[in-house]
C-alpha cells in the first residue's frame, strides 16, 4: 500500500518558473539600427518607448508625417463628408485658438502704448 507520492512543489520555485516563462527574449535586429528602445518603470507599469536615434533626427519625423498624410486627407474626407458645417466650425475654431493669443498681445500692445502716449503728453503718470 505503498504510495508514491509526487513532489510536492513550494511557492518559491512555482515563483522562479513563472518569472522563467514571463521574461521575455529579446532579438537584436539590424532592420531597426536607428531606433534606440528606453525603458521607463511608472509604478507597477515597465513601458518601452521607441527615440530615433542621432543628433538629428529631422528626417524620421519628416518619414513619419510623409507616410501619415495619406491617412489624415482620408480622415479630413471622411468628416466633410459626414458634416461639412461642423467641419468648417472646428477648423475656425482651432484656427481662432492659434491666432488669438497673437491678437492679445498685439491688443495690449496698443493699449500701453496709448495709455503711454496720454501719460506723456498730459504730465500725469496715470
Amino acid at each position: 500500500m505503498s504510495e508514491a507520492k509526487e513532489p510536492v512543489e513550494t511557492k518559491q520555485s512555482l515563483l522562479e518558473d513563472s518569472e522563467k516563462k514571463s521574461k521575455p527574449t529579446e532579438k537584436v535586429s539590424d532592420t531597426f539600427h536607428d531606433i534606440e528602445i528606453k525603458e521607463f518603470n511608472v509604478g507597477v507599469w515597465h513601458i518601452k518607448v521607441a527615440f530615433p536615434r542621432g543628433r538629428f533626427p529631422i528626417k524620421h519625423y519628416v518619414d513619419t508625417i510623409a507616410t501619415s498624410l495619406p491617412f489624415i486627407r482620408r480622415l479630413a474626407e471622411d468628416i466633410w463628408s459626414i458634416s461639412p458645417t461642423l467641419f468648417i466650425l472646428y477648423l475656425a475654431c482651432h484656427f481662432w485658438t492659434a491666432v488669438q493669443e497673437a491678437v492679445h498681445i498685439r491688443m495690449s500692445g496698443i493699449l500701453l502704448e496709448k495709455v503711454s502716449k496720454y501719460g506723456l503728453v498730459s504730465r500725469r503718470p496715470y
